[in-house]
C-alpha cells in the first residue's frame, strides 16, 4: 500500500527563531507569506488527488493530509502517477507501507 502524505506545516516556533523574549515581527511576516503560498499549493494539489482517486485517510496526525489510492499499490507507480497528474514530489512525501499479517 502508499501512503501519499501532504505537510500542512509546522510548528512556527521553529520557523520565527524565537529568542527567550524576542521575536522579529519582519520573520513572522515572511512566514505568513510562505504558508499562504504554501497552503495554496496544498489546496491545488487536493483538489487534483480527490478528482484522480485518491482517498484522505483518517489520519490523527493534523500536521498532514494522509491519502491512498485502492489501485496504486508501489512507490514507483505513486510516482509516475504524481508525475502525469503535474504534482510536484517536493510537495508530497510516499511511503510505501508493508502490511504483514
Amino acid at each position: 500500500m502508499i501512503e501519499l502524505c501532504i505537510p500542512l506545516y509546522g510548528p512556527a516556533r521553529e520557523d520565527l527563531n524565537i529568542e527567550s523574549n524576542f521575536v522579529d515581527p519582519q520573520k513572522i511576516e515572511e512566514l505568513s507569506f510562505f504558508l499562504l503560498y504554501h497552503l495554496h499549493r496544498v489546496a491545488y494539489t487536493v483538489k487534483i488527488l480527490q478528482n484522480s482517486g485518491w482517498v484522505l485517510v483518517d489520519n490523527k496526525e493534523m500536521s498532514m493530509l494522509v491519502y491512498i489510492h485502492e489501485v496504486i499499490n508501489d512507490k514507483e507507480a505513486a510516482e509516475k502517477e504524481l508525475s502525469r497528474l503535474e504534482i510536484p514530489l517536493d510537495l508530497v512525501e510516499v511511503y510505501e507501507i508493508n502490511n504483514f499479517k
